[in-house]
């Protein structure tokens, strides 16, 4: 998870506006960040809900909580998907 957007995100919630919230999967499959070789394989992108404050007091260190809990339950989910059957064109 990167510490830019997510505080980019953070900071638009707190603020009152919709953040939206996507989870890419599989970009360290393809070019490892200890290699230069780039791997054929799969990515994917998840578009979750936007993300807001509750208004309540609500502060930044809960939204951050609320976007890892989200992105580990995406990837969770992701685990148990069969592999998609790719035909080169």
């Amino acid at each position: 998870m990167r510490a830019a957007p997510l505080m980019l995100a953070v900071t638009l919630a707190l603020a009152g506006t919709a953040a939206a919230q996507n989870v890419v999967d599989g970009p360290y499959d393809i070019m490892r960040p200890d290699d230069w070789k780039v791997r054929p394989s799969t990515i994917h992108v998840h578009f979750c809900e936007p993300i807001t404050s509750d208004g309540a007091g609500e502060c930044a260190e809960d939204l951050v909580e609320r976007v890892r809990a989200r992105i580990a339950a995406v990837l969770a989910e992701t685990e148990s998907l069969p592999p998609l059957e790719c035909t080169p064109s």
